[in-house]
This record gives structure tokens, sequence and C-alpha cells, in this order.
């Protein structure tokens, strides 16, 4: 492994959805520790994975034993309304990025809407 382990997570969830998570990843030949590192390694990989990632974190049904405890007293769900509202005080909007579309056909589009603005597109 190229990287020293050196950093620790601490997550907080309910102890059943922990021993179905556990129960889940034994299943499948993994720990928990190996699946966030699995998990962590996706999200550092770039762009196309971070859609995947989007996908496959957002998209679960809501009867999903993932989405146990997303509640409002949820510090996830807590997190999101900060962001959303930090956006919204900020005047700005998230928008989801299309799969699929390259950096640099971001990068262009926001050129653009940013001369657009200026009056100079």
């Amino acid at each position: 492994m190229a990287d020293t382990l050196g950093a620790q997570l601490n997550v907080r969830m309910g102890t059943a959805l922990k021993e179905r998570g556990d129960a889940g990843l034994a299943s499948i030949g993994l720990t928990a520790s190996e699946a966030v590192r699995a998990l962590w390694e996706l999200a550092s990989s770039g762009a196309q994975n971070l859609a995947a990632l989007q996908r496959l974190l957002t998209d679960a049904p809501a009867s999903s034993p993932r989405r146990e405890g997303l509640d409002a007293g949820d510090p996830i769900s807590e997190g999101k309304g900060l962001y959303a509202a930090a956006l919204s005080q900020l005047g700005l909007e998230a928008t989801p990025v299309a799969v699929g579309v390259s950096d640099r056909d971001l990068l262009q589009d926001a050129l653009l809407e940013r001369l657009d603005e200026k009056g100079l597109a």
C-alpha cells in the first residue's frame, strides 16, 4: 500500500444499520474498513467516477436501509441543508453535472456564461 495508514474516521449510525451493513459487506468479502477505503478511492479518482458515486449515493430508493436515519435530525441531512442555505445566501444554485461531461467542457460553459453575464458574448 503506497499511503501510510494514518487517518481515522469516526462514523455515527444506528446499531441495527451497522449490523446489517457489516453482514452485507461480509457477504461480499469486505470489512467496513475495506469498504470505506474503496469508497474514498472512488471519490478521489476523478470526475467520471464522481458522477457514478453521486448516482450510487443519491439514487437509492426511499425505503432502502441505506436511507435509514436520514431525517431532519441527521447530521448528513443537516449538512445538506446548510450547504443549500449557503448557496442560496450567496445567490448560487447547485446544478448537477451530466455524466461524461469533460472538465474542459464545463470550464468552457462557465466562461461563456460569465461573458454573457458581462454582456461580452
